[in-house]
């Protein structure tokens, strides 16, 4: 992880070159000054809780007298972005259905943000940048606000759009960005994406999203974020407020 001051060359699918330095002299990689920021919410505002996962896929497992599946295993195959690669592939469709009916929705734990994620969403804030969040989560919208009071993050949200109980495919946030965007009267040129799986960052690029940002704090590989052809990948929202200051 790289901290200020630092200095370093990247090359963006866009084909320009940026040079970020110190704070005082960087030079921003975002062409433009974004109206909007759209926020992932699990595993890159908040922690994804992978120990919780883990323990409901073996009970899961267990309820259908299948052997269990080393702990290792799990975050491999959730590090490469193809967590039910652990059940043959015949299998694997039919046990993906089961394993969400029976997925413990109820004790799911609190959100906890990032350190550094509200700071994120304050100095945004004060930037005159609006904020919202698109989450996989099919919550209602008053339970999503109510899972995250008191985290800090409500304060600086401006639209917070959960997935649709009816929209079948979670990894499709392509509606949502455009309900976000409709809903500020905000391009989705002038708008920046920000998440932590690589349908986060197809999904803004199919919507017209003006520039897309990976974090790995989500806990999938670098290489693999970097096949969804993100204009930049960082460790963690912390490490994106240099940019926008330096806009």
């Amino acid at each position: 992880m790289l901290s200020p001051p630092f200095s370093f060359v990247m090359k963006t699918k866009k084909g320009y070159v940026a040079q970020v330095a110190e704070i005082a002299g960087c030079e921003c990689m975002i062409p433009f000054k974004p109206e909007l920021v759209i926020f992932d919410l699990d595993g890159t505002l908040v922690h994804f809780p992978h120990d919780y996962l883990f323990r409901e896929t073996n009970r899961i497992l267990e309820e259908l007298t299948w052997p269990p599946v080393e702990e290792a295993v799990l975050e491999e195959t959730f590090s490469l972005f193809d967590y039910f690669s652990f059940i043959e592939e015949d299998k694997r469709v039919r046990f993906q259905e089961h394993f969400w009916q029976a997925f413990d929705h109820k004790n799911y734990p609190a959100p906890v943000p990032f350190t550094g994620s509200v700071k994120c969403l304050q100095t945004l804030s004060d930037l005159g940048i609006s904020i919202a969040i698109a989450t996989a989560r099919a919550y209602a919208e008053e339970e999503l606000q109510a899972a995250l009071a008191g985290t800090g993050i409500l304060d600086f949200i401006d639209v917070l759009v959960p997935r649709r109980v009816q929209d079948r495919d979670w990894m499709d946030k392509s509606g949502q960005i455009q309900e976000i965007c409709q809903r500020l009267d905000v391009s989705t040129k002038k708008s920046v994406m920000v998440g932590d799986i690589p349908p986060d960052i197809t999904s803004a690029s199919e919507a017209g999203v003006g520039f897309t940002v990976a974090v790995l704090s989500g806990g999938i590989r670098e290489e693999i974020l970097r096949r969804a052809a993100p204009d930049l990948v960082v460790e963690n929202v912390d490490e994106l407020i240099n940019y926008f200051l330096s806009i």
